[in-house]
């Protein structure tokens, strides 16, 4: 689904290139993200605090890389157009000894598919720094594993759930021209999450919900860095 909607944007931005003589662009990038994931991390100490195994906390939903790509077309000094991130992180409570182990895993990944809109604000020879605000809408996706292997013994639970949220991420842009199409830079930022309820794959309607009875979400809240490349096509 993500390719075929960036194969339409691009087919609307060729179109805006030959209609009406703006300038189209496309940038990969790869960056390094934080994420708060409060109820998540909080699934992994309940788990902990609740075995009578000496469980520990091997992963608690840490910084991790990201990729993705912009396509856009520019009016003068603003750009605007489309982004797609995609984003992983996870957390892992476990216990190994020589009888075997046993954990519970949370994997979390989101496809985050948005709008962006952004200008400049200095110019100085092939240095500019640029700024822009990106709408997201993130789909996300939690992959719960409770598992237990010992001796000749082993046993998995495992429980798919998804949820969707809207981030907002405002950004600076350090770039620098390599040449008169192709440029590089830096873009930091920090992104804001409305927080999606995690529901099951299998069922919709089924909510994910704590002890309190509240419902237990997914928040990609964090800070923001992407080192990018980017290629302006020539204007008509």
């Amino acid at each position: 689904m993500i390719p075929v909607r960036i194969s339409l944007l691009a087919t609307l931005l060729l179109f805006l290139h030959s209609a009406y003589g703006q300038q189209p662009g496309i940038e990969f990038k790869s960056g390094y993200s934080t994420y708060a994931m409060n109820d998540l991390q909080k699934l992994s100490a309940y788990q902990k605090s609740h075995s009578n195994i000496p469980l520990k906390i091997t992963a608690d939903f840490p910084p991790f890389v990201t990729f993705g790509t912009r396509i856009f077309v520019k009016f003068k000094q603003v750009e605007t157009g489309i982004d797609y991130t995609y984003l992983s992180t996870g957390g892992r409570v476990h216990y190994r000894d020589y009888s075997g182990q046993i954990g519970f895993d949370q994997i979390a990944v989101a496809h985050a598919v948005g709008i962006f809109a952004g200008g400049q604000f200095v110019e100085h020879h092939r240095f500019t720094l640029k700024g822009s605000l990106l709408i997201s809408l993130y789909s996300s996706t939690v992959n719960f594993n409770q598992y237990v292997n010992v001796g000749n013994y082993s046993e998995s639970v495992l429980l798919g759930t998804i949820s969707k949220s809207v981030v907002i991420t405002p950004s600076i842009e350090p770039v620098f021209s390599l040449t008169p199409w192709m440029y590089t830079g830096i873009r930091i930022g920090a992104g804001l999450d409305t927080r999606g309820g995690l529901r099951l794959k299998e069922n919709h309607e089924a909510k994910l919900i704590d002890d309190r009875k509240e419902a237990i979400t997914t928040d990609w809240s964090g800070f923001r860095s992407e080192l990018f490349l980017g290629i302006h096509l020539p204007a008509k």
